[in-house]
């Protein structure tokens, strides 16, 4: 009977780990920033879909791609690159519905405030899982 309290909290502890090889529906990277040909291609409401390394390469800095060989999987996952001008209050967050099928849903709240900022964002979503953006 003793025994069968650390059994159950290593067994609750096992569970809640990760299991390996296992992707998250969706990780921010953070990036040094991107080149000006996102801004010219991608909008808050219309973001780029990044499924390769070589087309990462015409939107990500140098310095950027590097880490991105180690950290994306493109086979199992794409990039989604948000890069517009707007409101420096401008704020763009997410919520993950993980009721099948997945679902990302990106909310952007527009600033108040009219000092015009470059904003970009990068995330790295499971390519099995749907976004969109509200």
């Amino acid at each position: 009977m003793v025994f069968l309290l650390p059994l159950s909290l290593l067994v609750l502890m096992l569970n809640a780990q990760p299991q390996a090889g296992v992707l998250p529906p969706i990780a921010r990277m953070d990036v040094t920033g991107v080149l000006a040909r996102a801004f010219e291609a991608s909008s808050v409401r219309r973001p780029l879909v990044i499924s390769s390394a070589q087309e990462a390469a015409i939107y990500l800095p140098a310095q950027d791609l590097a880490r991105l060989s180690h950290e994306v999987d493109f086979s199992q996952q794409v990039l989604l690159v948000f890069a517009w001008r707007g409101s420096g209050q401008d704020r763009l967050e997410y919520q993950v519905h993980s009721s099948p099928p997945g679902v990302v849903a990106f909310l952007f709240s527009p600033g108040r405030t009219r000092d015009l900022r470059e904003h970009q964002q990068v995330f790295v979503l499971r390519s099995d899982w749907a976004w969109s953006v509200r």
